[in-house]
């Protein structure tokens, strides 16, 4: 090491660090040793206090540091410490290596940096020098690290730009946290992240991004920490159809806060990622192929089991999604809204029975086979009121008895309308749709709706599951059904 001290200045040329060694550890209590070794003289109540039990709870700590600083008079209180200006041009990382341990797990978690070389280039304690970072190391011998960026660690004008770089590690070694946090032990995947911190006034600006390859869950621990989540589930939605997720983690917040905890946040941000994922999959997969934010509600016309268009269009944006996310499992239900779908059974049952007395008394007639019959409503009063009749003895079995506020009327035409009404009324309320009716016609629906989604044959018919579950409800004159996901 090459230096030039002065009485109120320290230079040093450069620093040689061969083989250095580094270890951090987060004690069983959640504390950490490097703390530990950074208190000053004199701090270790103050330190004590930060680590004792209860001080993560919200202003602990810092309503602790001001509880003790009034309570010593101003005599007694330490002086501030003074900084010796000093710089270091250049510091030789040669195959260092960098442990971290956390106790506060259990099992126990550990990951080293090996052969963790390179440079850091001018470090100075003035406040507006940037010393360049640039380190390179493996993890696990296999797993590259890089290490680049500015920093001033020596002024009290804290700066930090440093982006890190993690590939190709195997995720199982994060089996202590993910059996914690998550409720499952991780049996196979692979981690590369790429992480930036942004230290400017005090003032953190995080961004994680995360890509995981293969992920797959083992065993279930009895974890009482792991998140209430249908874990599972949210990986299926976040993996696309290679097994890969892609998440950015951004985290802001001021090291000024006695409450700010970066790991905390960090995982707190992607807990209300999984949330969002499982609590409305739907409107994430909408969003991401097609088809708006109602995606898993399929509307059908009442009394009927025939997709329309609208209808048709959801199902194919639902078998994009299925195929980009080829873990996921779909639920059609079959269902019914009775209140809705009962009368509009009644009303096409009446339209088909008189379509058939129609027929009937054309062929009669003789009207040449093949020949199409005018629509009901375009009949005159008075045919109307005979096919009716006709229909009326079929399905009654007796001729119609008309009431007296029929019979009163005085006009001819409004005699021939009420007996139309009548008619009309009299047939529908002998017709019975019965549950059997509409139990054919929910297995319609949801026959209809699978056969939409199988017509491509690149979506697996295994993940397809009909379901008898009451998911149905009226909407805007329309049956809606609500599909699920697994």
């Amino acid at each position: 090491m090459n230096y030039r001290q002065a009485p109120d200045r320290l230079d040093i040329a450069e620093i040689v660090a061969s083989k250095p060694y580094v270890r951090v550890i987060i004690e069983s209590d959640s504390t950490l040793n490097v703390k530990r070794v950074l208190t000053g003289p004199g701090a270790a109540a103050n330190a004590s206090a930060v680590s004792a039990p209860g001080a993560d709870k919200p202003g602990a700590t810092k309503a602790a540091a001001i509880k003790t600083a009034a309570a010593k008079p101003a005599a007694e209180r330490a002086p501030a410490p003074q900084i010796l200006p000093m710089s270091i041009k250049k510091i030789t990382v040669q195959d260092g290596q960098a442990n971290f341990t956390d106790l506060s797990v259990a099992p126990n978690f550990s990951a080293g940096i090996q052969n963790l070389r390179g440079t850091v280039l001018g470090l100075s304690s003035t406040p507006e020098s940037r010393a360049q970072v640039d380190l390179k190391g493996e993890i696990d011998r296999f797993s590259p690290v890089t290490i680049k960026g500015e920093i001033n660690i020596l002024s009290a004008a804290l700066y930090t730009d440093v982006a890190m770089s993690f590939r190709n590690i195997d995720l199982s070694m994060f089996n202590p946290y993910s059996g914690r946090f998550a409720g499952y032990n991780i049996s196979k995947g692979k981690l590369t992240t790429e992480m930036r911190y942004k230290i400017d006034g005090r003032k953190l600006d995080a961004q994680h991004h995360i890509v995981i390859d293969q992920l797959e869950f083992g065993a279930k621990t009895a974890s009482k920490e792991a998140v209430s989540l249908p874990i599972k589930l949210a990986v299926a939605l976040l993996k696309d159809r290679n097994g890969v997720i892609d998440l950015n983690l951004p985290v802001g917040g001021s090291l000024d806060d006695a409450n700010f905890r970066l790991a905390p946040i960090i995982w707190k941000v992607f807990v209300n990622i999984l949330e969002k994922a499982v609590t409305a999959p739907f409107a994430l997969l909408g969003a991401l192929f097609g088809g708006g934010p109602e995606l898993q509600f399929i509307d059908f016309r009442p009394g009927s089991g025939v997709l329309d268009a609208a209808a048709a269009d959801k199902i194919k944006a639902v078998a994009k999604a299925m195929k980009e996310r080829p873990q996921l499992k779909i639920e059609l239900p079959i269902a019914v809204v009775p209140d809705i779908d009962r009368p509009a059974l009644v009303a096409a049952k009446f339209a088909t029975q008189l379509s058939e007395v129609q027929a009937l008394k054309a062929g009669r007639k003789g009207a040449a086979p093949g020949a199409v019959p005018p629509a009901f409503e375009r009949l005159s009063p008075d045919a109307k009121l005979d096919l009716l009749t006709g229909l009326y003895a079929r399905e009654v079995g007796a001729e119609p008895k008309y009431p007296e506020t029929v019979t009163s009327l005085k006009q001819p035409a409004d005699v021939v309308s009420a007996e139309i009404d009548f008619l009309s009324s009299g047939i529908r309320g002998h017709m019975t749709v019965g549950d059997a009716d509409l139990k054919a016609l929910g297995e319609q629906r949801a026959t209809a709706m699978q056969q939409a989604l199988l017509a491509d044959p690149q979506l697996d018919p295994e993940r397809v599951f009909l379901i008898a579950r009451d998911a149905a409800a009226g909407k805007d004159g329309l049956v809606r059904l609500e599909l699920s996901l697994k």
